[in-house]
């Protein structure tokens, strides 16, 4: 009787086995994978599709997603954004079945556990987003220079330099090639390559806490800083630009801070940047591909790591510090296709960083990218051994360095923010929320508990359509919560103890909203994180 959130039938055959399982099981999403078109018209002349799609059709909670004629990555980036249509509360514990054996439907089944694991577990938590936010709402306010469309391509090799255990073999390479290339430093490289005696031309950096800001006296020196220009998102601390001479601002594609100008711009060309997390060297990809470089080399951008004991560059502030336990990382626990050896060791945000890697080359085919990492092998990505990269002189790099300023961004013009009108909305927004909650029925079975559920993720969905700030805030409470409460109440065997658990969860994430948004006072929503390094260092 347990309803099953999420179904997926790797392969279709005929079809007489999907029958079955709708008739068996209460399922309320239903995912096919079938590579083979002629495969899939059979079924049409075998079973009653007709009664399938009404089925799922006729039911708001239900879902019937189809994947036919499709490669293995193009399924597996769909699975990845179908929890953001159907609720992370499906996916906890999906089923899945394989009829037919291939080496599509294996790579597939291989795969699928890992995507949906981090999908599951890829919501911003609403302490984050209301930083962001604060942060975002304090960096526009000062009128940030803003990346925006060009068409002028920029042939000049570009060094995205992570801070990977590979970048300690790599470092002799970017000195050879210093004047010859741009070099692009991100979050924590920048302390390997202080060390190592190489300025780079731009530094990128992206977290919102302040914690951050404190951490680059570890990174380097104030004087080493000077000249650089700094690259961020718009939800980066304002303490942290403060330290940089210049700063260019660039949108995350989807982020709350992106939410707050949109309607407020009034610049039809500024770009936003695309897969650009969960790491900064993703963001660093991402800037690099929206500058117009075509010439790419990923640096110390491993994404997983021959042994599990180093996971960053021993010239590194990180790897200095933790030097003197015996740090073995114990997340690394998964293997995955090395690049210059077979298999490597990785985690699930290292593979989702690799895979949005892969999604953003695959989106930009005119783009050559290198690695010369021994991490990671990446799709779409060239594999090179670094004694084999090979560049040639460049006279104009600091001419580029300065038309790229000037032809990749510009002063973003914005209407006036007012944060207490937005944090109105986003109180009102969270009353109806709460009191769509209250309204609902109390479940008698699991599958009551489900459509609760279900229809509590729909009306947060609904408030995206009213305001998107308000939206994300929500879904930064609710996620873990309608998680938390599905996968304990369906879990239960005895039904009072699955609508004890219903109830108890209810109650909890009905007084987070309130503790958090309704009841706060004005002017104290929307606040800029305050952490400290102490909190960090070992």
């Amino acid at each position: 009787d347990n309803p099953v959130g999420l179904m997926i039938i790797m392969g279709c055959g005929i079809g007489y086995h999907i029958e079955e399982l709708i008739r068996k099981l209460n399922i309320f999403t239903l995912y096919i994978y079938e590579d083979n078109f002629d495969i899939f018209f059979t079924s049409l002349h075998t079973i009653d599709w007709h009664n399938i799609i009404k089925l799922f059709s006729q039911d708001k909670n239900r879902s019937l997603h189809l994947s036919i004629g499709k490669t293995v990555e193009y399924s597996l980036f769909n699975i990845k954004l179908l929890s953001q249509k159907i609720g992370h509360h499906k996916i906890i514990q999906p089923f899945f079945y394989t009829h037919i054996k291939n080496s599509n439907t294996q790579l597939l089944s291989k795969h699928l556990t890992s995507t949906i694991s981090f999908s599951s577990n890829a919501t911003k938590s609403f302490d984050q987003e209301i930083c962001s936010l604060a942060a975002s709402i304090e960096n526009y306010r000062n009128k940030p220079n803003v990346l925006i469309e060009k068409n002028q391509d920029i042939s000049l090799p570009v060094f995205i330099i992570g801070n990977g255990p590979s970048l300690d073999g790599l470092l002799e390479t970017i000195k050879k090639y210093q004047a010859n290339i741009i070099i692009l430093s991100c979050g924590s490289a920048l302390s390997s390559l202080f060390n190592s005696g190489i300025k780079p031309d731009f530094h990128l950096e992206l977290d919102y806490r302040r914690v951050i800001k404190e951490l680059y006296s570890d990174y380097s020196t104030d004087e080493f800083r000077r000249g650089i220009p700094l690259l961020s998102s718009n939800k980066i601390h304002p303490d942290t630009i403060a330290l940089f001479d210049s700063h260019y601002l660039a949108q995350e594609q989807d982020d709350i801070g992106t939410n707050l100008i949109e309607p407020r711009s009034k610049h039809a060309d500024v770009k936003t940047l695309k897969c650009a997390n969960p790491t900064v060297t993703n963001a660093g990809l991402s800037f690099a591909i929206s500058m117009n470089f075509k010439n790419i080399y990923l640096i110390g951008c491993d994404y997983g790591t021959p042994t599990r004991d180093q996971n960053h560059s021993k010239t590194s502030f990180h790897h200095q510090t933790s030097q003197s336990k015996e740090f073995v990382s114990y997340s690394m626990n998964n293997k995955t296709k090395g690049n210059l050896q077979n298999t490597v060791y990785t985690d699930h945000l290292l593979n989702a960083a690799r895979e949005n890697i892969e999604l953003l080359l695959l989106a930009n085919p005119d783009v050559s990218c290198y690695n010369p990492n021994n991490g990671a092998y990446i799709h779409g990505a060239k594999s090179i051994k670094p004694e084999n990269i090979m560049l040639t002189h460049s006279s104009n790099k600091n001419d580029i360095i300065e038309n790229l300023k000037l032809s990749s961004f510009k002063k973003l013009k914005l209407t006036k923010i007012n944060p207490i009108k937005i944090e109105k909305t986003i109180r009102t927004e969270a009353r109806k929320v709460v009191a769509f909650i209250k309204s609902l029925p109390s479940p008698e079975n699991k599958e009551g508990i489900l459509r609760n559920i279900d229809n509590i993720f729909t009306s947060i969905q609904d408030s995206k359509q009213r305001d998107q700030i308000s939206h994300s805030l929500l879904t930064g409470i609710s996620d873990i919560f309608i998680k938390f409460i599905s996968s304990n109440a369906l879990s239960a065997k005895e039904i009072d103890h699955s609508t004890v658990r219903y109830k108890l969860g209810i109650k909890a994430l009905i007084q987070t909203i309130e503790e958090n948004i309704i009841n706060t006072e004005q002017g104290e929503l929307i606040k800029l994180d305050d952490t400290h390094s102490h909190f960090m260092r070992p």
